[in-house]
């Protein structure tokens, strides 16, 4: 399937959720990190699972630890074993990045954060994820309260 150059959600000749690029544009830009603000190499992953330290509550699981860089840096894992189906992994990531996203500005700069998402998370609904999710990230000392 040919995504074209600039639509990265090409469904049936038109970009997704709307007619044309900008649609698209918007939608990645609405559920996704940029790459500055990902954790994307392995080494970190690692580094953070042993030496992070954590937070934990019944939806998600923190791993923070201190890297020295002007910006927090966020990784996203759920494991088939939490959440069987592929669609619903997917659209609690999505939940997760977007709410992030809106919130990147509050959190302290300088952490690298994964958030390890346990099944009891999608029973939340949209209003009471965000509020958990302020209140985790809170507990965790990466907003000022």
């Amino acid at each position: 399937m040919d995504l074209g150059r600039g639509c990265a959600l090409k469904m049936g000749g038109k970009c997704w959720p709307g007619e044309g690029k900008e649609d698209a544009e918007c939608f990645r830009t609405k559920f996704m990190l940029r790459r500055q603000f990902r954790i994307t190499k392995e080494e970190d992953w690692a580094r953070l699972h042993r030496y992070g330290r954590t937070a934990f509550s019944p939806q998600l699981i923190l791993k923070i630890l201190k890297n020295r860089l002007p910006e927090s840096r966020f990784g996203f894992s759920i494991s088939t074993k939490t959440v069987k189906k592929a669609t619903k992994r997917n659209r609690l990531k999505r939940q997760l990045r977007a709410n992030i996203e809106n919130m990147r500005t509050k959190i302290v700069p300088g952490y690298d954060v994964i958030f390890i998402i346990r099944p009891a998370l999608q029973e939340l609904r949209q209003a009471e994820f965000r509020d958990f999710l302020l209140k985790l990230l809170k507990k965790a000392r990466l907003i000022e309260p």
